[in-house]
């Protein structure tokens, strides 16, 4: 089931407050959710239907150059704590490069950051299904 929007900004939130209590100079976050769903219809009988959801999550943190990442679908705080800390205990012992950082604060986009990325959209299986067969209604009349 699809998490609501601030239930993943606080677990975002809160992962990047802790990489930063643990030490981490700088840290990203990605929170990703989604539900895949796939209907086929073949012959206008339904021919198969099947679901799948991901909840996961990504931190990156950084200390003087250097850098490490950890991802996890348990969003168990007792484990997401372990996991923030022990990527940060990574990152210290990371070998240095030049390039690991985050981008300078000034070259951050200014801009509404609003992006949208956020979908609520859920359309049911049964509604999926009748759209299907509408085009395949529509495909079997066409004799041409």
């Amino acid at each position: 089931m699809i998490k609501e929007k601030d239930y993943l900004s606080n677990i975002a939130d809160q992962c990047l407050s802790k990489a930063k209590k643990f030490g981490s100079t700088d840290a990203s976050v990605v929170v990703v959710n989604s539900v895949s769903e796939n209907v086929n219809v073949r012959n206008r009988k339904l021919d198969g239907s099947i679901r799948s959801e991901n909840l996961r999550i990504t931190l990156t943190t950084y200390i003087d150059k250097r850098k490490s990442s950890i991802s996890s679908s348990d969003f168990n705080k007792k484990n997401l704590n372990n996991l923030i800390e022990r990527c940060v205990e990574s990152t210290k012992i990371t070998p240095k490069d030049e390039l690991n950082s985050l981008p300078d604060k000034e070259l951050y986009f200014k801009g509404d950051k609003d992006l949208d990325l956020y979908d609520e959209t859920i359309l049911e299986n049964e509604k999926k299904i009748d759209y299907i067969n509408e085009a395949e209604e529509e495909a079997f009349s066409k004799k041409d």
